[in-house]
């Protein structure tokens, strides 16, 4: 399912990505951006890999990730992604999301804007039962988000993952949220 038009907020737009958004792709992916990933910061190569992987996903049937260019609605610059991966089997209505902005537009609350916009698109346009996401207790930014969009902290899993690029022993935070807890929250 290719969406035939974008989900419009107030100040952003999520779209389907295109071949170009490989630049901004790129940005999300600094040294900064990616300190709490267990990559390192892509290359212009990588970049092109990665937009071309999720356009590919844009054709699935059924489509297994839902991923956005999150792009500002006053001048069109995409300052980041979000995303939706359904978890298999696809009979069980729910998925798991993640985001990344390129850090000069961190702080103006466009991360939380975003994520309330795929959270609703997920529980109402796809029908899923569940979202969850996670996040290392460091990053602060991220589990803001999630927290400011009402998911709840389900868990935190002590020293229970490996950074293969900072050699050391993680920690997890883990939220989620269900369907009704979002429709309570956010009633049409």
């Amino acid at each position: 399912m290719v969406l035939s038009e974008p989900i419009e907020t107030a100040r952003l737009r999520l779209r389907e990505f295109v071949e170009s958004d490989w630049k901004a792709i790129l940005r999300t992916s600094d040294s900064q951006a990616m300190s709490f990933f267990d990559e390192a910061p892509f290359t212009e190569d990588d970049a092109r890999v990665w937009i071309a992987g999720v356009i590919g996903n844009q054709a699935q049937d059924p489509r297994m990730r839902y991923a956005f260019a999150v792009e500002l609605k006053a001048d069109n610059t995409v300052i980041g992604y979000c995303d939706l991966g359904i978890r298999p089997p696809v009979e069980c209505p729910m998925a798991y999301s993640g985001f990344r902005y390129i850090p000069e537009y961190w702080g103006n609350g466009y991360g939380t804007e975003a994520q309330r916009a795929i959270l609703d698109f997920g529980f109402r346009t796809l029908g899923l039962e569940r979202v969850s996401c996670k996040c290392e207790p460091e990053n602060t930014g991220s589990w803001r988000i999630m927290e400011k969009c009402g998911m709840r902290r389900e868990g935190h899993g002590v020293l229970d993952g490996w950074s293969t690029k900072r050699k050391k022993r993680i920690s997890t935070y883990y939220y989620a949220m269900l369907k009704e807890e979002w429709e309570k929250r956010n009633p049409i």
